[in-house]
């Protein structure tokens, strides 16, 4: 398994306002996540994307585990414990906070994380307990 960073400057795509990233298990899949206009530009300003003559060049020069070591480090941070601190809980926290408090549509949300089945990123949109009652809630304003 290459255990490289697999976010080059190339697939940092300034343009559409977009971070796209090899998806882990297979080779070619990507995933493409839109962010704020203002982190490509940081992004850009800080790994100088646009000066780039290397089209394949790796944005970040480090191995995923320490990719994950990071996250974990930031999270203790800002004080988020658990099996939540970890890279895949930042993944699901970013899917749930999208369909949950943004109510952003099932199918962007899959098309975000890479699902390739809906039926993946509809587990993040199964409320429970008090959630479950402040959905069923909307119906009746």
């Amino acid at each position: 398994m290459n255990t490289e960073n697999n976010v080059n400057k190339t697939l940092l795509q300034v343009y559409t306002n977009g971070i796209e990233s090899l998806k882990k298990r297979k080779k070619g899949i990507f995933r493409s996540i839109p962010v704020p206009e203002r982190l490509i530009e940081s992004l850009s300003l800080v790994h100088a994307l646009r000066e780039t003559k290397h089209k394949n060049a790796r944005l970040w020069k480090f191995t995923r585990m320490t990719g994950w070591r990071k996250i974990k480090e930031i999270m203790t941070i800002a004080n988020i414990q658990g099996s939540q601190a970890t890279a895949k809980g930042l993944r699901h926290g970013f899917g749930g906070y999208a369909i949950a408090d943004c109510e952003i549509p099932l199918n962007m949300v899959q098309k975000w994380l890479g699902h390739a089945e809906l039926k993946t990123t509809a587990i993040y949109a199964n409320a429970v307990g008090k959630e479950e009652r402040d959905i069923a809630n909307k119906m009746w304003r």
